[in-house]
């Protein structure tokens, strides 16, 4: 039991770490669809496009299944934050690179 208490006591830490580390890129703090605030305990995250939401934009993006957008909440899904997810949610640079780059939005009306 002690060893499992460690380990979740391990995995807890670097966790808060490196949801810290996500929350502190260019644009994390809001939204990246609709702009609202999100914080640790609020947000979730698109993991293949690197960027965080709110729940309701996280729904949005869970409905349109995970060969779209694969979604984990930054408060439930602990396990999920580990170093090497937190340097690609780096490498894509926060929501204010992603929203930048050529998604939808940014395509030009036909």
């Amino acid at each position: 039991v002690f060893f499992e208490n460690c380990y979740f006591t391990a995995v807890m830490s670097t966790a808060k770490k490196n949801i810290g580390i996500i929350l502190d890129l260019p644009g994390n703090r809001h939204c990246a669809d609709c702009g609202e605030i999100v914080d640790e305990d609020t947000g979730w995250a698109s993991l293949n496009l690197g960027v965080v939401m709110c729940i309701q934009c996280a729904g949005t993006h869970r409905a349109m299944g995970t060969h779209i957008s694969k979604i984990r909440s930054f408060r439930l899904d602990t396990n999920a934050w580990t170093d090497a997810l937190t340097d690609t949610f780096k490498h894509i640079g926060g929501n204010a690179c992603a929203n930048a780059a050529a998604w939808e939005a940014n395509l030009p009306s036909f």
